[in-house]
């Protein structure tokens, strides 16, 4: 298989293009969420502020969830560079897939 030869340059290249993807599914979702909201520096401050306060504990378990899987590349680096590529690459898609996931409540 072709595919598999392309070793870390071909794992860049998939990691590049799953940015692009998720960049454009963003776009795509939050699209009819833009009209609606009108920005300024005091919503965005009283808005972070607000969902701290509701959302706290998410937001811990999710640094620490990040801090774990930098932890986890750190740890590959020890394995070569197609360790590293490959475990990125597994992050990819699982941001991917995560947006999926926080899509479905707006539909």
């Amino acid at each position: 298989m072709p595919v598999l030869s392309f070793g870390v340059a071909g794992v860049a290249f998939a990691s590049v293009l799953a940015e692009i993807v998720q960049f454009g599914m963003m776009i795509y979702l939050i699209r009819p969420e833009l009209n609606k909201v009108a920005v300024s520096l005091q919503s965005v401050l009283t808005g972070w502020i607000a969902l701290l306060r509701m959302n706290g504990n998410l937001f811990i378990r999710s640094a620490v969830l990040q801090l774990c899987l930098s932890f986890m590349t750190i740890y590959a680096t020890q394995f070569g560079s197609q360790t590293v590529a490959i475990n990125s690459l597994i992050m990819q898609f699982s941001c991917l897939s995560l947006f999926h996931w926080m899509a479905l409540p707006l539909r």
